[in-house]
């Protein structure tokens, strides 16, 4: 059984050239299985090589619809489309693809290039970041992020009245390359700036920041958390904060309830607390929770609950407070800010699962709270804040004892955020 002589593919292919034997068996084998993506390669290649470049160009289509994997198909069919400079019928196949192949490196870099040929700079941007998050970290792809990125420009908050609240992402890290491009990109969608405070990174976290649209800044690390996170949130010109670490991401699901809650225009101020999970191969964490496929972030068997404030107004009576387990919560019970419990956002912390990680950072954290003590032993932050630490680090006895002296210095003490802040280790 042939192609019947009506198809336009016959026709087109008179010439010298042009092998018909070749061609007819093609044709024979494409009209048995109109799906053989090594018969349209055929019959696509016999047609350009009779200058038929248009249809080749569809024969190459449909071979790249059946065989997307095909190296040879993919490159063909790229240099056909350009050489005809049929961009949009490019950019179409290699989207459709791509959505059957998500993660195939090569349709998604020729995706890139068709659309930095057709000036589409924002999207082949956001085909760049996912390609930096699904492939991860290479200095040719980064470099080509960054070169993109300065023609894009960074992310900016344009006024824009009647659009509703803006959101400014901000963050203060450290050597986070291998995590940092997975937050951004969970969280960009509903974020309209994003301020990244770098403590002294060695690697690409600053390039990556840079690569995102982030406004980066630099800020010497003095030994406080707080610090560096106010410093952050000088920098916002959003009318909510959202604060996130680089080990964190949004979850996809809950980007329609930020939103709701970014343009509404409470008549006072409000704060949201927003429980994290904290995913961990631990069973055995105090308030462990099996996954049960609520969320397509989730990682290792399980996850523990922590619940803290991370939606904010940007007002700059509020900040953070504590040198090391940061809490922006005492700031807003002294300003009579309300805080509501908001259970339709979900951020997922993937800390926990790196556990030589984990231990280096509480270390780090256990370090800071022995200097805070050690310049004042009565200091009652450093006293919780050390005991805290302690605890995390299974040291229960010296736990007890900080907790014993914290409490001979100020028995009547009443510190609203106790109960939560052993919920709050990193």
């Amino acid at each position: 059984m042939r192609v019947q002589n009506t198809d336009p593919l016959r026709g087109a292919a008179g010439g010298a050239d042009v092998d018909l034997f070749a061609r007819e068996i093609l044709e024979d084998a494409i009209s048995l299985d109109s799906g053989c993506g090594l018969a349209w390669f055929g019959l696509g290649t016999l047609l350009r090589e009779g200058d038929c470049a248009i249809e080749s160009l569809t024969c190459f289509e449909n071979a790249l619809r059946a065989s997307p994997d095909s190296r040879e198909i993919l490159l063909a069919f790229h240099e056909i489309a350009l050489s005809t400079g049929s961009l949009q019928r490019a950019e179409t196949s290699l989207r459709q693809a791509l959505g059957y192949q998500p993660l195939n490196r090569r349709l998604r870099f020729l995706l890139i290039d068709v659309l930095l040929r057709k000036g589409k700079l924002n999207e082949a941007m956001s085909e760049i970041e996912s390609a930096l998050v699904d492939f991860g970290i290479d200095d040719g792809l980064l470099s080509a992020a960054l070169s993109v990125r300065q023609q894009v420009g960074v992310q900016r908050i344009i006024e824009s009245p009647g659009t509703g609240g803006t959101v400014s992402l901000c963050m203060i890290v450290k050597n986070e390359e291998k995590d940092l491009s997975r937050c951004l990109r969970s969280a960009k969608p509903v974020l309209h700036e994003m301020v990244i405070v770098d403590t002294g990174s060695t690697d690409r976290t600053r390039q990556i920041a840079t690569a995102f649209g982030a406004r980066v800044f630099d800020f010497e690390w003095v030994d406080d958390f707080s610090k560096a996170r106010n410093f952050s949130l000088a920098q916002a010109s959003g009318d909510w904060i959202l604060i996130l670490d680089a080990d964190e991401i949004l979850s996809q699901n809950t980007y329609d309830a930020l939103r709701s809650i970014a343009r509404g225009r409470p008549i006072k101020p409000v704060a949201y607390s927003i429980r994290t999970r904290n995913y961990t191969h631990k069973p055995s964490t105090i308030g462990w929770t099996a996954n049960r496929n609520e969320f397509p972030e989730e990682e290792g068997s399980g996850w523990f609950p922590s619940d803290k404030v991370r939606l904010f107004p940007n007002d700059v009576r509020i900040g953070f407070v504590n040198s090391v387990h940061e809490l922006v919560e005492p700031s807003l019970i002294e300003l009579s800010i309300e805080i509501k419990s908001c259970p339709a956002i979900s951020i997922h912390h993937f800390g926990h699962l790196n556990e030589a990680k984990t231990i280096d950072k509480n270390r780090a954290y256990l370090d800071l709270c022995r200097k805070k003590l050690k310049r004042n032993r009565r200091n009652l932050s450093a006293l919780k804040e050390m005991a805290i630490q302690s605890a995390n680090m299974g040291n229960h006895e010296e736990a007890l004892s900080l907790w014993n002296e914290f409490l001979a210095l100020q028995p009547e003490s009443r510190f609203r955020m106790e109960q939560q802040l052993e919920a709050y280790g990193r």
